[in-house]
This record gives C-alpha cells, structure tokens and sequence, in this order.
C-alpha cells in the first residue's frame, strides 16, 4: 500500500474491496482511493512529512 497527500488529498494506492453508498451504490475491487477531506494531520500520521 502506499499513500500520498497533494494538494490536500490523500491518495491511497493498493488493492482494496469497497463499499459504495453513492449513485451506484455496490461492491467493487478498486486500486485507489482518494479522500478530499483529508486533514494535515493525516501528513504526520502517515509519515508523508
């Protein structure tokens, strides 16, 4: 897994199973994740300093 945080988006890069509430809602194998959300804290959390 491996995980970035640019312009205030952590990326999260790996092999995952996920769940989507959303318009299509299901259950899908996806490569990445992105949350726009992400917080400066998640830069120390993660070691990404």
């Amino acid at each position: 897994m491996r995980r970035y945080l640019r312009d205030g988006v952590l990326i999260v890069r790996g092999s995952f199973r996920v769940a989507n509430s959303g318009i299509d809602v299901g259950i899908a194998d996806v490569k990445t994740i992105l949350n726009i959300t992400a917080l400066r804290v998640f830069r120390r959390c993660l070691c990404l300093d």
